[in-house]
């Protein structure tokens, strides 16, 4: 996940959750390890963008996500990744 405009992974609860209540909204059980991101989000869509750019980007929404190991060089917000720490035994897999 190199270069992209906007976003290099991004981590948010489903906006059109309101709309259907058959959609679950949060996102769950999700990891990210061992990626390079980076030189992302440098060029979002002024209209649609709903969060700064950056190479990280998560909510803090839904359980069970965990981030380790990644080369990136921006996360929004700021210290995200280090808050959401994949486990030992989530290491092992």
């Amino acid at each position: 996940m190199i270069g992209n405009d906007s976003l290099g992974v991004a981590i948010l609860q489903n906006p059109f959750a309101p709309l259907d209540p058959r959609i679950e909204p949060f996102p769950d059980g999700n990891t990210v390890r061992s990626n390079v991101i980076l030189r992302n989000g440098g060029s979002p869509d002024p209209v649609r963008a709903i969060t700064p750019g950056a190479d990280i980007v998560y909510d803090g929404t839904g359980v069970g996500t965990c981030f380790a190991r990644n080369l990136f060089g921006t996360e929004f917000p700021e210290g995200i990744t280090g808050s959401f720490p994949c486990s030992d035994h989530d290491d092992d897999d």
